[in-house]
């Protein structure tokens, strides 16, 4: 047998080979069947006033979108100035000015009136220039202490609220002339005692006077308290003198 028959057999092989191997199935693809639907009932036609009411929720529905787009634009435009008075809220606070202006309104709100009785009231150490003055919804006081001037105020205004007992005014600050601060305030009730509390930060001008009116407000209250706590102690020892436990104290 020649070289070129010898090729064409081994070709032939081959291709047979190919042709007749057996090869693996071909994988059918799996068919999940159709879940049968429930037959839907023919939908009724709305009656006149149903069309009304469906037009109604409609509209209401639209009002409740348009109201959200609204909100939402409002409070983007007003982000930066929402911001900024957040801040003053808690720069207020934490630099204790919420606190630390409302109770020295209540120590030095009759100071005006206190002054002109010198027998009955002294001011206290170091404390000078007193002044105020004003009716019941618009006073305010004033004086000197550690080499600056003081003026605090309180500016009352009406409770719409047709349920509220609740008192609502502005506390305003003014140190060597200057306007610095002004508190939003409110308190539950009418009577004199109840204490004030900053509702917001209406006007803020950061500066060194901030730790000096807390100085001074620091120094107005110690004076006061002393002043307690020396006509308790007096009225202790008093008791004391006139109690006999049989210990022989005395």
């Amino acid at each position: 047998m020649s070289d070129d028959s010898l090729v064409i057999l081994v070709v032939g092989i081959g291709i047979a080979a190919w042709l007749f191997w057996p090869r693996g199935k071909a994988k059918v693809p799996r068919v999940t069947p159709e879940a049968p639907r429930r037959p839907t009932k023919p939908k009724r036609e709305m009656t006149p006033d149903e069309l009304e009411v469906e037009r109604a929720r409609r509209a209401f529905e639209q009002n409740d979108r348009d109201r959200d787009v609204a909100r939402h634009e409002h409070t983007q435009e007003n982000a930066a100035a929402r911001e900024r008075v957040e801040r003053a809220r808690k720069y207020a606070i934490d630099s204790g000015l919420d606190k630390v202006v409302p109770a020295l309104w209540q120590k030095v709100e009759h100071w005006g009136s206190w002054v002109g009785m010198p027998d009955r009231w002294q001011p206290p150490e170091g404390v000078t220039d007193i002044g105020g003055g004003g009716g019941r919804d618009d006073r305010f006081a004033t004086w000197s202490w550690g080499g600056r001037h003081y003026r605090i105020g309180l500016r009352r205004r009406p409770n719409y609220m047709p349920d509220g007992d609740a008192e609502f005014g502005y506390i305003d600050v003014a140190v060597d002339g200057e306007a610095v601060l002004t508190l939003a305030c409110t308190r539950s009730g009418y009577e004199s005692w109840e204490e004030w509390r900053m509702a917001a930060v209406d006007m803020l001008k950061v500066g060194s006077w901030m730790a000096d009116l807390v100085r001074c407000a620091g120094h107005i209250r110690l004076v006061a308290d002393r002043q307690t706590w020396r006509t308790f102690a007096k009225t202790d020892q008093e008791r004391a003198s006139r109690i006999d436990l049989g210990d022989g104290a005395a």
